[in-house]
């Protein structure tokens, strides 16, 4: 299996004229085939121990804490390091080769080690995805992406250490693969018994993730859930990313200090047109999505405001409308819910997030229907998980009240967390007794400690019109619109 991922990288090569590096990388191939136990072992122990993190995080404090979050990262280095096992001893290269590989291993395509040998990134497949990205991602992205796996390393890479890396090795290198072909085969998923988990190392993997989520079906009677923090429902920046400021804005200034990323605007695509088939319900964090507003408008001037405010009306306009798609705004998440991201009952995207952005995630998806069925059978807690499917259905389809008190915890039960607890009371190094009484604490955690939220519904789900009118962005932000 992965001396076909590798021969993927090695046809691309070879395609772009890199012949050198081909023969290394089908070298490498050959040698993680050889080992593809232990890689998959590898890489899945460090993907449920980031799973083991989660559940200390929830079962101590609610949430996953910075800690938690430093030994996940620290698990990633780790099994970077253990990989330097599986890695091959180049030929003597030439120059160009060598400046080839360099750019290899700083877009995370291929690793070179401590003792000058390669070895892939990760896992063969996320080589196989960064490849991809390596002539699909612009400069600016690029050079974001060079910081981010040079982060996941330990051995950070400042702006301008980046830029060079970029210039002087990556840009040549992915015009080279540009003008020889125009695609490549899709990412591979490793399965884990009857679940899959990828690693979300950057946020392009985020949002490519969050895309191929909408094409899982959902559990039975279950709707598509989305927790947002800074909105890219209706906030163009998050929408569209540096693009609106530049093309339909004209502020290249405040384009050139916001993030490209490619990846986006299919994430949202798959959000919006698919929603005409399966419910969509939008929770966002109304504190937050006012923070990000004020400080856009502060940058703005007064014509540009009024710009901004259409097009953020713009965009939420036809959502009011559609009777799939349900919008709920939260005066503020609770803390517990600052890693769910996207779920569904079936497949689950987490992520960390700092200062509301989103950062490294997980992916964790059922293979089939019967493995969400023992999932929730697992999670039957006092009262019933049946109860808490149905109270959630009669709030969103029939409308619900003003507070989601009394069942947001379980809505979080029953879309996010079923496929974790499942995983960590059916793996063998959990045992048993401490994977149940992590999952009972959690359980008892919820029970007592009800989330009291402030929320207010804009628009239920079976419904053509918004629960009362909205007018304007400003409708939405619960606030007045501010005085020039």
């Amino acid at each position: 299996m992965f001396d076909e991922m590798m021969a993927s990288i090695s046809w691309v090569l070879t395609t772009a004229g890199c012949r050198e590096e081909a023969s290394l990388v089908e070298r490498l191939g050959s040698a993680a085939n050889a080992h593809s136990a232990e890689i998959n072992q590898l890489y899945e122990r460090a993907g449920l121990g980031g799973l083991a993190e989660l559940a200390d995080g929830l079962r101590t404090q609610g949430r996953l804490t910075d800690q938690n979050a430093i030994r996940m990262r620290t698990l990633w280095r780790d099994m970077q390091g253990e990989l330097e096992s599986f890695s091959v001893r180049p030929m003597t290269l030439s120059e160009s080769a060598r400046a080839n590989v360099a750019a290899l291993h700083g877009f995370g395509v291929l690793t070179v080690t401590r003792s000058g040998d390669i070895t892939f990134f990760l896992h063969p497949s996320v080589s196989v995805a960064n490849l991809g990205r390596l002539w699909r991602l612009s400069p600016k992205e690029a050079v974001k992406h060079l910081q981010q796996v040079a982060s996941i390393r330990g051995e950070p890479l400042s702006a301008r250490q980046a830029q060079d890396l970029y210039d002087f090795h990556v840009r040549d290198l992915g015009e080279r693969m540009q003008r020889a072909f125009t695609g490549l085969a899709k990412e591979w998923t490793r399965p884990s018994r009857r679940v899959e988990i990828d690693l979300l190392p950057t946020a392009a993997d985020f949002y490519s993730a969050g895309t191929e989520h909408y094409r899982i079906p959902p559990l039975s009677g279950h709707p598509f859930t989305v927790f947002a923090t800074t909105p890219g429902l209706f906030l163009p920046e998050e929408r569209h990313g540096p693009a609106f400021f530049r093309e339909t804005l004209g502020r290249p200034d405040l384009a050139d200090v916001m993030p490209e990323n490619s990846a986006r605007a299919p994430y949202f695509s798959a959000l919006l047109e698919r929603a005409k088939k399966r419910p969509r319900v939008y929770h966002f964090e109304l504190t937050r999505a006012r923070a990000q507003y004020s400080a856009t408008i502060a940058r703005l001037a007064d014509a540009e405001r009024d710009l901004y405010d259409r097009h953020a009306f713009d965009l939420v306009r036809p959502l009011l409308a559609d009777p799939k798609f349900g919008i709920v705004g939260i005066e503020r998440l609770p803390v517990e819910f600052d890693h769910l991201t996207l779920g569904n009952g079936r497949s689950a995207v987490l992520s960390t997030r700092s200062d509301g952005k989103i950062g490294r995630g997980m992916w964790i998806r059922s293979v089939d229907q019967s493995t969400m069925r023992e999932a929730l059978h697992t999670l039957d807690i006092s009262g019933g998980i049946e109860g808490a499917v149905t109270a959630t259905l009669a709030y969103f389809f029939a409308g619900g009240d003003t507070s989601l008190a009394p069942d947001l915890e379980r809505v979080a039960l029953t879309l996010f967390y079923a496929p974790i607890m499942y995983i960590l009371v059916k793996r063998a190094f959990w045992r048993p007794r401490t994977a149940k009484q992590a999952f009972e604490d959690f359980s008892t955690r919820l029970q007592a400690q009800p989330m009291e939220v402030e929320a207010k519904v804009f628009k239920k789900i079976g419904s053509s019109q918004p629960v009362q009118e909205v007018r304007s962005i400003h409708d939405l932000l619960g606030e007045p619109r501010p005085i020039p």
